[in-house]
């Protein structure tokens, strides 16, 4: 039980790394654009801040991952040798 509630609020904390890592992306890729002052800004956050906010979010989510996959490392194997039976 108590792994079934870490696992889960593990997957949210998955969830919402990767939403700010695609999102910062996004920002980064499609939507800075420069101020008055020739400073790209988006949100009143500089070009800089956003890709200090997508390397963390990614490094978390990363962080995340790894985790991820060593609880669930025993399915891993029982799924990969069932399937290897075909």
């Amino acid at each position: 039980m108590k792994t079934l509630f870490i696992k889960y609020f593990l997957n949210i904390f998955l969830l919402i790394s990767f939403l700010f890592a695609a999102g910062s992306g996004i920002v980064l890729k499609f939507l800075s654009q420069k101020d008055h002052k020739g400073k790209i800004t988006f949100l009143s956050f500089s070009f800089h801040q956003w890709k200090e906010i997508h390397r963390n979010a990614g490094s978390i989510f990363l962080l995340f991952a790894l985790i991820h996959l060593f609880l669930n490392f025993k399915w891993y194997l029982r799924v990969s040798k069932s399937l290897s039976r075909f």
